[in-house]
Order: structure tokens, then C-alpha cells, then sequence
């Protein structure tokens, strides 16, 4: 419904093994990612992030219309979309990425946190939400998903968001 005293309690229910679907698409909905938690969100980008051709509205499954779903699509250049990111607070945090492919089988896909292994998610044609703990350091980091491995690498990629958040099971 909007209200940002639900922030927290949004915030609370997200974990690495977890059931639920939306909550990290809801703190993008209430407009916190980038601004009160670390990460990106296609909602608030105000202009297209380099390595992608453009940023919109896309429809999506229940709640697309409240939720104003948007996504960055690019093109892998290199076998690669690049997304940059600023982060506050270093450490093991609990990543939530929510992203697809143009169509065809699931890719496995490793995301890269500047340049180095971060973890392997699938891409599917889907909106899928991946979500994997990794170590990330404070500032401007590069954030990449690298389908140069892929049997078939995808024409596009989309991006919806990534989130940054402190490290819970």
C-alpha cells in the first residue's frame, strides 16, 4: 500500500533460504533500494546504466501494476551485463537479484563483484529472484553477470534489481 513504516518489517523477512517472493520487489516498490539499502532498483533509474540499451516498465506476474515493475535490458558485451553499485556497509552480505533472460533454455551464470567470483545464479526466461551470500566491499563496486560460459549466451538480459543486505539465514 505504500506506507514506509512497513520497511522494516519487509526488510526482516528476507533470508538466503526463504519462501516468499516479493519482499525485496516491495523495498523497491517503497522506493529504499539505493537510497536506505544498498543495491539498484529499475524503479529509480533516472537514466539508463552504461551497458544497457534501455530502462522501462515490464509486466510481470500478480502485483505488477502496484508494484510499478521496471527493468534494465542490455546486451552482453563481452559475455557480460554490467551493473555499478555503491555500498555503504562491507562485509558477507545476502544479495537478492532478480533478472531474466531474453527466452531459451536456463543459463548458469556467474556474477562477478569487481571482476572476481562472486557466485553462480540460473537465468531463465523468467523473472526469477536469485539470492546467495557473498563478501562485498565498501564503495563504488562492479557488479556483473557473465554468460561468456554459457553453452547459449542470451541476446538480452534484464535486470530488475539487486539488493544488498545484511547477512541472515
Amino acid at each position: 500500500m505504500g506506507d514506509p513504516r512497513a520497511v522494516p518489517l519487509v526488510a526482516s523477512t528476507i533470508r538466503l533460504r526463504s519462501a516468499e517472493r516479493y519482499a525485496a520487489e516491495a523495498l523497491g516498490a517503497l522506493g529504499v533500494v539505493g537510497p536506505e539499502y544498498d543495491g539498484f532498483d529499475a524503479r529509480l533509474a533516472e537514466v539508463t546504466p552504461q551497458g544497457f540499451d534501455a530502462c522501462g516498465p515490464h509486466e510481470d506476474t500478480l502485483g505488477w501494476r502496484y508494484l510499478g515493475a521496471r527493468s534494465c535490458v542490455g546486451k552482453p558485451s563481452g559475455g557480460r551485463v554490467t551493473l555499478p553499485l555503491y555500498i555503504r556497509q562491507p562485509g558477507v552480505r545476502l544479495v537478492v537479484v532478480r533478472a531474466r533472460r531474453d527466452d531459451g533454455a536456463p543459463v548458469r551464470t556467474l556474477v562477478r563483484v569487481n571482476g572476481a567470483y562472486a557466485a553462480t545464479i540460473t537465468l531463465t526466461a523468467r523473472w526469477e529472484e536469485s539470492r546467495f551470500l557473498a563478501e562485498l566491499p565498501a564503495g563504488d563496486v562492479s557488479f556483473a553477470l557473465d554468460v561468456s560460459r554459457a553453452a547459449q549466451s542470451p541476446a538480452q538480459v534484464w535486470i530488475d534489481h539487486v539488493v544488498s543486505l545484511p547477512a541472515r539465514q
